[in-house]
């Protein structure tokens, strides 16, 4: 499930891709097996792409590509969408597992672009 019922979205970031390929999406429940004790959502962002980069429009385009299907899976004509989450610096690894320490996570990002695996990552 995405989002909770009555969970509090961003007007202007929430399930919107804004300038910069920026957006958020509302998780009801972290991502197994991290817990998010006192969360009722679990916010994950995509951040901001600087327009200084050569390839911004393309960095950028990358990014639309997912939210696009992020669409398609909150309106069920997806089934499932992978994505690569960053949970630094939010993660809390005592006691055998792991919890978020904030109700916070962003989409894995390096380079002003959205990074779909979890290599490692170079300047492009």
């Amino acid at each position: 499930m995405l989002v909770r019922e009555g969970a509090v979205v961003d007007p202007d970031l929430g399930y919107r891709f804004s300038e910069g390929g920026m957006f958020e999406i509302y998780l009801a429940e972290p991502p197994a097996p991290v817990t998010a004790r006192g969360c009722e959502t679990v916010v994950v962002r995509m951040p901001w792409t600087d327009s200084a980069y050569a390839d911004a429009p393309a960095r950028i385009a990358g990014k639309r590509a997912l939210f696009d299907a992020l669409e398609g899976l909150l309106a069920g004509s997806v089934p499932s969408v992978p994505v690569v989450l960053e949970l630094d610096p939010y993660l809390d690894r005592t006691g055998g597992g792991y919890n978020l320490t904030q109700c916070l996570a962003f989409f894995r990002h390096a380079f002003g672009a959205y990074v779909p695996d979890t290599g490692p990552v170079a300047p492009r």
